[in-house]
């Protein structure tokens, strides 16, 4: 996995016009991966100022809000002690211990997600779309998730969450570390 967020990472800076032969500028903005979470082929990776992934592309500006795209929707968003509010995104944060969890509503999903040491589990849409994952150790978590297309029969699927670096610790960088998960997690 290792070398997936760097390529994420130059598809992104070219996409963004920021890469030298895109650009016509000598240097490409500076982003180093602190942290990555991975689930069912979506992948988010984010710095101090950056999270950029398949369904996120979100940066800090010089005034402390941060602003870009979250699933697929345009989002600007400020944070506070517990809590993620603006355009696209309302999250509250409650973080005790090593219990992390984030609820809301993200481009017009509802969104309830606990993370800790004894699992990752939660649901969207209204608990149309839900998941429990247990850990594995290493920053994954493995189990299943069932989202069903509308007028169809529930079924589950197995899946699996890989989180790395700054997003497997047990105190993750808030808003990076939500705005990355909220992203790779199903619906698919």
């Amino acid at each position: 996995m290792h070398g997936r967020p760097c390529i994420l990472v130059e598809i992104a800076v070219l996409a963004l016009g920021c890469h030298p032969s895109v650009a016509g500028r000598s240097t490409v903005i500076p982003f180093h991966p602190i942290g990555a979470i991975a689930s069912e082929g979506l992948e988010a990776v984010f710095d101090a100022e950056h999270v950029v992934g398949s369904r996120v592309e979100m940066s800090l500006d010089s005034g402390g809000s941060w602003s870009g795209t979250l699933l697929g929707r345009p989002a600007g968003i400020e944070v506070g002690p517990d809590r993620i509010d603006g355009t696209g995104c309302h999250l509250e944060v409650r973080h005790r211990g090593d219990l992390l969890r984030l609820d809301g509503v993200v481009a017009g999903r509802n969104v309830h997600v606990t993370v800790s040491r004894s699992g990752l589990y939660g649901y969207s849409d209204g608990g149309a779309c839900a998941f429990d994952y247990m850990p594995l150790g290493g920053g994954t978590y493995r189990g299943v998730y069932a989202c069903p297309p509308s007028g169809m029969q529930l079924s589950s699927l197995r899946g699996e969450v890989r989180m790395s670096g700054a997003a497997a610790a047990q105190d993750p960088p808030i808003p990076q570390f939500a705005l990355a998960l909220v992203s790779v997690l199903p619906p698919y």
